[in-house]
């Protein structure tokens, strides 16, 4: 049903019915803010990168494929905004910032999609940038594991493979603090 509420307001916004963006704002805006965030690590800039998407949603929606996967068609918009404006701002480097990624993001109802919100991104830390993507992906955005190969240009094997390693991973790095 979200599909096809999608892909009928992108049809608007290609016939100037620009007020459609409202619509694909109240569906996707929170998954849009949140995989930015998770990206850029700041409030402040994800709220700019979400606001650069659904510009570009706008000034792109001729671009869409009827057919395709709308929400996957968003995320990856918000993807390579969110990696763009990164490599635009050349004061922030990705691995010096420490503060935690989810700490915020159980204020606007993510309570549910998160269960440990304090140890999660010290655990995803240890993962590397693929399969921390990935994990983000698929348990904020709540993306099939098509939607995100699509997202990330990957075949649909890599990223079930990616996934089930960085779930072992984490498993692992849980079991060993456990011991300790």
């Amino acid at each position: 049903m979200i599909t096809e509420q999608l892909e009928y307001y992108i049809e608007c916004i290609t016939n100037k019915e620009t007020i459609a963006l409202k619509n694909i704002y109240e569906i996707m805006g929170q998954a849009v803010f949140s995989y930015a965030y998770t990206i850029s690590r700041d409030r402040q800039l994800a709220e700019d990168i979400a606001q650069d998407v659904f510009i570009k949603i706008l000034s792109s929606a001729d671009s869409y494929k009827k057919g395709k996967n709308p929400k996957a068609w968003i995320m990856s918009i918000t993807h390579n905004v969110a990696v763009d404006t990164l490599r635009k701002r050349k004061n922030i480097a990705i691995s010096d910032i420490t503060e935690p990624v989810f700490s915020e993001l159980s204020i606007d109802g993510f309570e549910e999609s998160i269960t440990n919100e304090i140890n999660i991104e010290r655990y995803l830390s240890r993962l590397d940038s693929v399969q921390q993507e990935i994990i983000k992906l698929h348990l904020l955005t709540e993306l099939s594991f098509r939607e995100i190969a699509q997202i990330l240009n990957m075949t649909l094997g890599k990223v079930g493979w990616q996934y089930k390693r960085a779930i072992a991973q984490l498993q692992q790095l849980m079991k060993d603090e456990v011991i300790r």
